[in-house]
């Protein structure tokens, strides 16, 4: 599996944080709504139920905290703002790293 990190040096405004905050909320939810599924449907051992228990309340605390913080700064911001046009320069800047990765570094001649 391929984990992507976002660069915390291309967080240069308040609207690219903003951003981060957007991405980090679907990604606790997402993680957390796995964990709910996987009690759900019964795979887990006792002591391993307990542990997701834990997990799923420390992340309910997280993503009050993370909506918190998101709702504090989007006071600030415009309110045209648009996590949109931020998610996509992200998404270039991934995609412009990736292709430098798999291209061959030039030998001199």
């Amino acid at each position: 599996m391929e984990t992507t990190f976002i660069d915390e040096k291309s967080v240069k405004s308040l609207e690219d944080y903003a951003t981060l905050l957007t991405t980090q909320l679907i990604s606790l939810i997402t993680l957390q709504k796995m964990n709910i599924h996987a009690l759900e449907i019964g795979i887990l051992k006792d002591d391993q139920s307990e542990r997701v228990n834990t997990m799923i309340w420390d992340m309910n605390r997280l993503l009050k905290s993370t909506r918190d913080q998101l709702e504090s700064c989007l006071e600030l911001l415009p309110d045209d703002f648009n996590a949109s046009s931020t998610l996509e320069k992200l998404k270039n800047a991934s995609l412009k790293k990736a292709r430098s990765m798999t291209r061959k570094a030039k030998v001199p001649s």
